[in-house]
């Protein structure tokens, strides 16, 4: 059966299945059978009919989400008829085409390495999606289509903005953004990237591109320039960067550049006010202000281990605050470097359950999310380490 059958498990009493497998105590006698706890509970099996709305997570890989224990958790809470599983997918096009509305699955959060692919299969596209280039949230439609929507940056930014608030007592309910006027390093260049650039620059931040594949990078910053002139968010005008000397967009780091010690990158960047220390102080004879190192590089969302790390050690000591979109592991080596050298961090699990809260919204047709609820329980066991 494997990862991609487990659904034919866990959803066989939706489709009236007299009987399904399931392994007991936590011990599979194949690979993707779920145990008896998961389906009752969790997927919630026997009360599970004809009716019931289906939702999923669609990724390569995807056996690491917590969304399903997330979305789960707060439907039972509500009474809400839904069900919502992991789906293993390697073709997006030819997973939805085979899953049409007849299979009643009418909402999916969308992840690595499909959001971009999202957003070009997608028949509207809600217009921050748009302007990002990535969709996590695909809702069906009354006719089968679907409609994008992205809620990864306002969740990601929101945290950051929060953090930075506790330390600096910026009002963040303000009409202005702690992030307004700092400069924030972007680490990618994937849908997660796309997405935290755009909701720094619609903040008033600099945004400057780091990434491995300077194609990437570029097109990044290219599509910043396409975007930079019209674009609005909440009433505000946004655009990614306005400084790149080049082309007017997002300014672009070279890895190798980022990688190394901090001077080459304050002559990269080409600015005055480029690093910060938690203090405020100086670093080498620059002026400091507030920089974020932003990680979003995706895929390493689950082969990354604690020990390793996009930036050395010696260059995230030089950052004010380091944000990961990674939750699994949630204590990367990134952010323990950021601990270890009294940097502010803001760890992925924070991203995670804002965009999950707002993703709940569209799933449910605008019921109430218990907020509460779904961050309690993903929360305490994944930062027991702290």
């Amino acid at each position: 059966m494997g990862e991609k059958g487990v659904i034919t498990r866990l959803l066989a009493a939706k489709y009236g299945g007299v009987l399904t497998f399931a392994a007991r105590g936590g011990k599979s006698s194949a690979p993707g059978q779920p145990d008896i706890k998961q389906l009752r509970e969790l997927y919630n099996y026997h009360k599970q009919g004809k009716d019931t709305k289906l939702f999923g997570i669609i990724g390569n890989p995807v056996s690491h989400s917590r969304s399903p224990l997330i979305h789960n958790t707060a439907f039972q809470h509500i009474g809400f008829d839904g069900v919502y599983v992991p789906l293993l997918v390697d073709d997006l096009a030819r997973f939805l085409e085979a899953f049409d509305a007849r299979h009643d699955f009418v909402g999916f959060s969308v992840t690595i390495p499909h959001k971009e692919a999202a957003l070009k299969l997608a028949s509207e596209v809600d217009p921050v999606a748009k302007q990002i280039g990535a969709v996590n949230t695909l809702i069906r439609g009354a006719d089968g289509t679907f409609k994008g929507f992205n809620t990864d940056w306002l969740a990601a930014i929101s945290a950051i903005e929060r953090k930075m608030a506790s330390r600096t007592g910026v009002d963040t309910s303000a009409s202005s953004s702690p992030l307004q006027g700092k400069k924030v390093v972007i680490i990618g260049a994937g849908g997660a990237a796309r997405a935290l650039a755009f909701g720094a620059a619609s903040k008033g931040a600099e945004v400057v591109i780091a990434n491995r594949n300077r194609e990437r990078a570029d097109q990044l910053a290219h599509m910043s320039t396409n975007h930079s002139g019209g674009s609005r968010s909440g009433g505000a005008e946004v655009g990614i960067a306005t400084r790149n000397r080049e082309r007017g967009g997002a300014l672009v780091a070279s890895w190798v550049t980022l990688a190394s010690e901090v001077d080459p990158v304050a002559k990269q960047i080409g600015a005055v006010n480029t690093l910060i220390c938690g203090a405020g102080g100086t670093f080498k004879g620059f002026n400091t202000d507030w920089l974020a190192a932003i990680s979003a590089i995706e895929k390493m969302m689950v082969s990354r281990t604690e020990d390793e790390s996009p930036v050395p050690a010696s260059v995230v000591a030089k950052f004010g605050l380091v944000f990961d979109a990674v939750y699994t592991p949630l204590w990367t080596r990134l952010l323990l470097d950021a601990k270890d050298a009294g940097v502010d961090t803001v760890d992925g699990l924070q991203m995670f359950v804002g965009q999950a809260v707002e993703q709940f919204d569209h799933f449910t047709g605008g019921a109430a999310a218990p907020v509460e609820l779904m961050e309690n329980v993903v929360m305490p066991g994944a930062r027991s380490k702290l």
